[in-house]
């Protein structure tokens, strides 16, 4: 009988649920680190070197395993796209940042923005690893400069929360609270992540852009922007902050669906998340848990047709997954 959640680190990388992340790495001080599979995924090695206390640790925090939403008290949540305050077009309001970084430079401008007036003293993000041009590697930018030297989108392999300990460290000797400029927020808190990793950021203030998947293509050239949704009270002061200095632009506001027309793809995702969580327990494997995602809400949306085709799909893929192991 399939458990309800996984049980183990070992277990989310057998079910293929591991997005590789580097938290096992950085938890362990590196004693187990991070390989490249055949098929050029990272994923930890050794997965069963964890200590109980590291597992524990580990499994309460592990993207592979639990994901839970974060909103605050009297703001509106939008079945698809969750909690927000508002949302809106945006850009960097310096020509070079908007043009030389991601879809408008809405991050890099707010990096450094955070950096120029003492919000953060440093952002942990990634960048081109210059010894190997293919692949991605983490930075401690303590400048602006240092953020605009890796700007651009990363596609491939990148696992930030391998400098999660490097971070923490220099947090420690500064004796501050920092904020994560990473994918996936990591509060570098008043509790030590060592002992209990928080899976949001207090300073959560996501961006998604608006044109580069599956049906949201450009129609012409443009000079870059992005589509921001505001989640918080403190990061919709750092968005009035950066937009005052002049280091963010904002255009038009966005509603959720129209964000869905800039983003139909992780629309479809998000609606077929349901389905793809009966074929992982079809096929034996704990899905991941989660809490406040409307999942089930999501997948009602679908026909029977779309939602079996979803849910086999699923199944085959962990499948062939299980197959690969077995062959390597």
């Amino acid at each position: 009988m399939t458990s309800e959640t996984a049980r183990s680190i070992s277990e989310v990388v057998a079910n293929d649920l591991c997005i590789g992340c580097r938290l096992c790495e950085a938890l362990t001080g590196g004693k187990v680190a991070m390989v490249m599979t055949p098929v050029g995924s990272l994923r930890p090695s050794p997965t069963d070197a964890f200590t109980p206390h590291e597992e524990t640790q580990l499994m309460a925090s592990c993207p592979g395993a639990v994901a839970q939403a974060r909103a605050e008290d009297g703001i509106a949540v939008d079945p698809v796209w969750g909690a927000h305050r508002w949302m809106s077009y945006a850009w960097a309001g310096q020509p070079d940042t908007r043009h030389r970084a991601a879809t408008g430079g809405v991050l890099t401008a707010l990096g450094a923005h955070a950096l120029n007036t003492g919000r953060a003293n440093f952002v942990l993000h990634v960048g081109a690893d210059p010894e190997r041009s293919m692949r991605s590697r983490w930075v401690l930018s303590p400048d602006p400069d240092s953020i605009r030297a890796n700007t651009s989108s990363r596609y491939g392999p990148t696992a930030p929360l391998t400098g999660l300990a490097a971070a923490l460290e220099r947090r420690r000797s500064l004796r501050q609270v920092l904020p994560g400029h990473v994918g996936r927020r990591v509060r570098l808190g008043r509790r030590d992540p060592l002992q209990a990793v928080p899976r949001r950021s207090g300073r959560s203030r996501r961006c998604r852009r608006g044109r580069c998947l599956a049906g949201g293509s450009p129609t012409g050239e443009d000079e870059g922007f992005n589509g921001i949704v505001v989640r918080t009270a403190v990061g919709e002061e750092l968005v009035a902050s950066a937009v005052a200095s002049g280091d963010l632009v904002l255009g038009d506001p966005i509603t959720p669906r129209q964000f869905d027309g800039l983003q139909p793809h992780q629309v479809c995702k998000k609606e077929a998340l349901a389905a793809r969580y009966q074929g992982l327990r079809d096929a034996g494997v704990a899905p991941i848990e989660t809490h406040d995602l409307r999942i089930s809400e999501l997948g009602s949306r679908m026909d029977a047709g779309r939602f079996a085709q979803q849910r086999s799909g699923a199944q085959r893929r962990i499948e062939a997954a299980r197959s690969r192991q077995l062959t390597d």
